[in-house]
């Protein structure tokens, strides 16, 4: 009798334990903590799995900026039997997000006009603003954010969002401002956390900064971004006892072949201090290794070469460290053309063409892409993926390229 009471109690338990799940994943939702409600969502997902609870799940991981992961709900939506009006709806927010504004603009903008719902609405304005940042239209996505700011003064999102613009602009101070104004708005939110840690260190904050990159250290500590921003602000303070430690834990983490490189760099110099040439020569070759692109790698493996006498090495190195710096001072010249003249897609392909001869052809190919968007008719866009997506080994599409490349005008 007593096992018959434990198995109903058990089943009792189950339903009330998922709506217990769904009431905290949905009060998530409205405090705009995505992180959290998408991790509840999940295991609800597991526990009681449903059309809405799948649904709720693609939205909360769209919004955290997981488009993979939400298309991937969306479909199990779908085969659950969920509206099909909303499903088409967050696909459509999905493709703004990830910068495809140009299709995707008017719809949206008439969904607007629609008097939806306040939460819809909402969403329709971050995926256009993050759609118009992601396209490197600042212009525009100011306009979007204004309209959001007189709806919704107090929404931390659209600080938050400002922030972002501004950043990108390299406005660092004015990013701050808002970044400050979206945390104490919704201080629970960890990604607007490391964005004003992150300010706080372009604007040479430093206190501030390491006690922020802190905070969010010691929520996640396996997030290597706060790592290295806690290790870079312990390094400008000169703080190098404390910042070796904190690089050697860095390097334990997932970091990309990048990020090692930054570490590993950091890492030289110490020990150069140090008088531990020989390992710091090794650590700065293993650098340049890792990312044969950087400037600072190359001009502190040449700084290395050139303190053990190794001058023609030394030589070398410098020059390609200063040809690497010259081409990204160009590169980043030319995207704040891009910035300042958002519909001319020949300045979007010259910075893909940059772009190409560093090497960064995913990137490069985004460029294109978005020229397209401006212009389909743009033929060296054209060329240049049908080339990108033949070497990538993706014949298919790069036939289509090709096929859409405009006739060549007749010879006169």
């Amino acid at each position: 009798m007593l096992a018959i009471g434990v198995a109903v109690v058990a089943l009792a338990w189950r339903p009330l334990a998922a709506n217990l799940l769904e009431l905290r994943a949905n009060a998530a939702l409205a405090r705009r903590d995505f992180d959290t409600a998408s991790a509840l969502l999940q295991d609800l997902a597991g526990r009681a799995p449903s059309g809405r609870v799948t649904f709720q799940l693609a939205r909360a991981l769209r919004r955290k900026g997981d488009l993979f992961g939400a298309d991937a709900a969306l479909v199990r939506a779908a085969h659950a039997g969920w509206d099909s009006t909303q499903i088409s709806t967050q696909r459509l927010l999905a493709e703004a997000q990830c910068g495809d504004i140009v299709d995707v603009e008017r719809p949206i903008e008439r969904l607007i006009g629609s008097e939806p719902t306040d939460q819809i609405a909402e969403e329709c304005y971050e995926a256009l603003a993050q759609g118009y940042l992601n396209a490197l239209w600042p212009e525009k996505a100011g306009k979007c954010l204004e309209f959001w700011a007189a709806w919704q003064p107090a929404n931390p999102l659209v600080h938050y969002w400002k922030g972002r613009m501004h950043e990108e602009a390299e406005e660092w101070a004015t990013a701050l401002e808002h970044y400050r104004a979206a945390l104490e708005l919704a201080p629970w939110r960890y990604d607007t956390l490391q964005a004003v840690a992150r300010m706080e260190q372009e604007t040479a904050r430093l206190e501030d900064a390491s006690e922020h990159y802190a905070r969010c250290h010691a929520q996640r500590p396996d997030e290597p971004a706060s790592a290295l921003g806690l290790a870079d602000c312990m390094l400008k303070r000169g703080a190098r006892d404390r910042a070796k430690p904190m690089l050697l834990e860095a390097l334990t983490l997932d970091l990309s072949d990048e990020a090692q490189a930054v570490v590993i760099t950091n890492l030289a110099e110490i020990a150069l201090e140090a008088g531990d040439t020989d390992d710091a020569r090794a650590l700065a070759a293993q650098a340049v290794v890792l990312d044969q692109r950087s400037p600072r790698c190359r001009l502190v493996h040449a700084a290395i070469l050139a303190r053990l006498g190794e001058s023609e090495g030394a030589e070398s190195e410098r020059k390609k460290g200063q040809d690497l710096g010259h081409r990204q001072v160009a590169l980043a010249e030319a995207a704040r053309r891009a910035r300042v003249n958002p519909h001319d897609p020949d300045v979007r392909a010259e910075v893909g063409g940059m772009m190409l001869e560093l090497g960064l052809e995913q990137e490069a190919a985004r460029w294109y892409e978005i020229a397209l968007q401006i212009d389909p008719q743009h033929r060296p866009s054209h060329e240049a993926l049908a080339a990108y997506w033949s070497r990538a080994g993706d014949q298919a599409r790069a036939a289509r390229h090709r096929r859409a490349l405009p006739s060549a005008p007749p010879a006169e």
